[in-house]
């Protein structure tokens, strides 16, 4: 009896031990307040400032006012944020914009705090301005390279969007972060001279009879918020959107700004964190004479196979590659971002075509005092604009069993299978005027194109699953099934979900799931092209579907929320792309958004917040109406 009393003490108290380490060894939260304001920044060498939709840390003068910076203390891209493995993020937002905005954690699960995720309509209403607003969410367990960026309208092509890393916890492959920086981060993106809500409401409205509306063209390409482009015409009655200014709507110029620098030693490992942060554009990585490992795609450890020299990434796609450096006699060398027309919908203009800038360079310098390089790229060849091939890679088994992490994806059929079609057309709304649409949805039930005007600033889908799913239960499927907002329910936890992503149109589409890592089953090209199906498939969350090509991914349902499921080219998602996940509702009624009304900040100054539910106000938003026409279309 005494022996089993022993017994039973030493077990508690080794649990109570082991429950302390876990306790003490957490992070502490981090605890973030930003301001998110229009700030003038000169980006791209045409020699005048855009309006950069900006975000940077509040501050205040002696008198508790709040700051406005000058623009040349205010980052852009927006911070990064380096946080550890699980921890607890507290970001608090101080909307200054004079228009509504949210803030979505591109590749962070959301588990348990799904209405953090940041679409307006489904996780949250807008956060209107001059009012804050508290984010709260857990980093994920497995540390990898995300992003943050604006989810409401097409703000985040203003420059809204960062970085979000989750840091290694064990020894690292490469040489990588320096504290809160990353000096080896290489984010792209694209950049307009129109504000992006201009751009949206011309593309939507300016529909081409018996063709797709062709995608507005980035006038720049940036890279880390530096960069160049095009900055002039030789067309005088072309509108203002290009520079605007005297000394370039004469003329073609290219404009680029100094080259940014990555210093490297030799006989060294470094690791790279890419990411594409554009509306549109399809880029390919690559260093002259450096081989590339791939070890990260979008926070799932993987294997390189092979060496690759070339790396395709669309937008909303990241990966972190190892390059290694030798003794080579030469110092300088160029990294390059490239793209090709072939990338671009066919039937762009030819002076849309013209401005699109197909690279962009920085300097990997081995000297003290780096130099231009000399080196030649590697070739392209002929670009189908896809993913790179899949089975180059496959989970980092040593690495990923470190975090618990499934190593291959349930075996057998799924439990639920979708179709869906992906579709660009022009939608002709009551013969008035013809608007560009897109559409993803699953082929066996209506044409389904997503209007986030039914809720306006009124509701959002969370709420609408709590309210329904309270009243209605199971019924919920006939309270979605009529709605424009694309819903498809999974309600049985742990089922296993095939979704086939079939595209009929011409160029390629980057498909993002929220809420979930999937596997990449299946690959199809285009046209003629083999099925590739891999072995051992890898995850992420953002797939590229070929230009008329398919894709099957997998994934289980185990994470209660809404998740959007979306084109990443802002372009589509803004005209109707999007279909949401309505994922085990029976939970999602137990979800507790954060209802604080009040924040005490670093300072220690109490900030007045608008709740969660208080975001929602009695209003709907609309989207620019287009002019009437007198022409009926025909479905393209």
């Amino acid at each position: 009896m005494k022996m089993a009393l022993k017994k039973l003490i030493i077990l508690v108290l080794f649990i109570i031990l082991q429950l302390s380490i876990l306790v003490f060894s957490a992070p502490p939260p981090l605890e973030i307040d930003w301001t998110v304001a229009r700030i003038p920044k000169i980006v791209d060498g045409c020699n005048r400032a855009w309006n950069v939709v900006a975000v940077y840390p509040t501050s205040f003068d002696k008198n508790g006012k709040e700051l406005i910076p000058l623009p040349k203390d205010v980052a852009f891209p927006a911070p990064t944020l380096i946080v550890e493995p699980e921890q607890v993020v507290r970001v608090l937002i101080r909307n200054r914009l004079d228009e509504p905005t949210t803030i979505h954690w591109h590749g962070l699960l959301m588990e348990k705090t799904g209405y953090s995720d940041g679409v307006p309509t489904i996780t949250q209403c807008p956060i209107q301005n001059n009012s804050n607003f508290l984010y709260e969410f857990k980093a994920n367990k497995i540390p990898g390279t995300h992003w943050y960026h604006s989810h409401y309208k097409p703000q985040r092509v203003d420059g809204l969007y960062g970085y979000i890393i989750i840091k290694e916890t064990i020894e690292q492959e490469g040489i990588d972060l320096n504290g809160n920086k990353c000096p080896y981060c290489v984010l792209v993106s694209d950049w307009y001279h129109l504000p992006a809500q201009e751009l949206l409401d011309k593309y939507r409205c300016d529909a081409q009879i018996g063709a797709v509306t062709p995608e507005p063209v980035p006038h720049s390409v940036l890279l880390n918020g530096i960069g160049g482009g095009y900055c002039g015409t030789n067309n005088a009655t072309k509108p203002a959107n290009s520079c605007n200014d005297k000394d370039y709507d004469k003329k073609n110029i290219t404009c680029v700004l100094s080259n940014e620098v990555y210093k490297f030693q030799r006989n060294k490992k470094y690791r790279l964190r890419i990411l594409n942060s554009g509306a549109l554009v399809l880029y390919y990585f690559s260093i002259d004479d450096h081989d590339l490992d791939v070890i990260e795609v979008e926070g799932m450890r993987v294997k390189s196979n092979k060496k690759i020299k070339l790396l395709p990434l669309h937008a909303g796609q990241r990966y972190s590659v190892i390059a290694t450096t030798s003794n080579t006699k030469t110092d300088n060398f160029w990294m390059r971002l490239q793209t090709s027309k072939e990338c671009i919908r066919p039937n762009t203009s030819a002076e849309e075509w013209g401005m699109l800038v197909e690279e962009i360079r920085a300097i990997v310098s081995y000297s003290i005092t780096p130099g231009t390089p000399t080196t030649s790229p590697w070739i392209l060849g002929k670009l189908n604009c896809t993913d790179l091939d899949y089975s180059l890679l496959s989970p980092d088994k040593l690495y990923l069993i470190n975090y618990d992490t499934p190593l291959k994806p349930p075996s057998g059929p799924a439990n639920k299978e979708f179709n869906f079609g992906i579709y660009m057309e022009i939608y002709d709304e009551k013969n008035k005027s013809y608007l560009t649409v897109g559409e993803i949805y699953d082929t066996a039930g209506n044409r389904k194109i997503y209007d986030d005007n039914i809720f306006g600033f009124t509701n959002n889908s969370i709420q609408y699953t709590i309210d329904n799913y309270n009243k209605y239960g199971s019924r919920i499927y006939n309270v979605y099934k009529y709605q424009n907002l694309n819903f498809y329910v999974l309600d049985k936890e742990r089922d296993v979900i095939d979704v086939t992503l079939k595209s009929s149109d011409n160029i390629s589409h980057p498909i993002h799931l929220h809420g979930h890592f999937f596997w990449v089953m299946e690959y199809t090209r285009g046209p003629g092209e083999p099925n590739e199906i891999y072995e051992k498939p890898i995850q992420r969350d953002t797939v590229t579907v070929p230009p008329k090509g398919i894709v099957k991914i997998r994934f289980q349902v185990d994470n209660p929320g809404v998740w959007a499921c979306h084109c990443h080219i802002e372009w589509h998602v803004e005209v109707g792309m999007m279909a949401q996940f309505v994922e085990l509702p029976a939970k999602v009624t137990k979800l507790s958004p954060l209802n604080n009304k009040i924040y005490v900040d670093k300072g220690k100054n109490t900030v007045n917040l608008t709740t969660w539910n208080e975001l929602c106000v009695d209003i709907h938003h609309s989207m620019a109406s287009c002019p009437t026409r007198n022409k009926t279309i025909t479905k393209t």
